[in-house]
């Protein structure tokens, strides 16, 4: 009697598995999608106030502006883009920025834990990292 318990246990466990919704997954653009505002940063050129927009069909919007004397600190410097999730932990960005007469593109990988995602890139004089640091609002 214990075997055919334990057998339509495991047969009921198998089908109920087998019927679970996959949408709502960590590799689902849409499990990302949201608002993500700067939480902290480290390094000499960063951002000192920034947000991230990621959409459900993959689109990106980084919003930051700088303190003096990086920037004009009410000029807000805006970067449209894509991303992708190759991996449940990592989030893949192509961002479009304005290098004067020209469109560069920005390929920044950031690792991804619950609702923070963390990006860092070289400090531009070649000082320590710049490390930024979103959470989802």
């Amino acid at each position: 009697m214990r075997l055919l318990q334990r057998c339509t246990l495991a047969i009921t466990i198998v089908a109920v598995a087998g019927c679970t919704d996959i949408t709502g997954t960590p590799l689902d653009l849409n499990y990302v999608a949201g608002t993500y505002v700067l939480e902290s940063v480290t390094g000499r050129y960063a951002p000192v106030v920034g947000s991230m927009v990621l959409t459900g069909d993959g689109q990106a919007q980084r919003r930051v502006r700088y303190s003096p004397p990086v920037a004009d600190p009410a000029r807000e410097y805006i970067t449209l883009g894509r991303f992708s999730l190759p991996t449940a932990n990592v989030i893949d960005f192509s961002l479009d920025e304005d290098c004067g007469e020209q469109i560069c593109v920005w390929n920044i990988r950031a690792s991804r834990e619950g609702e923070r995602f963390t990006i860092r890139y070289p400090d531009p004089a070649d000082g320590p990292d710049i490390v930024e640091v979103y959470h989802r609002r």
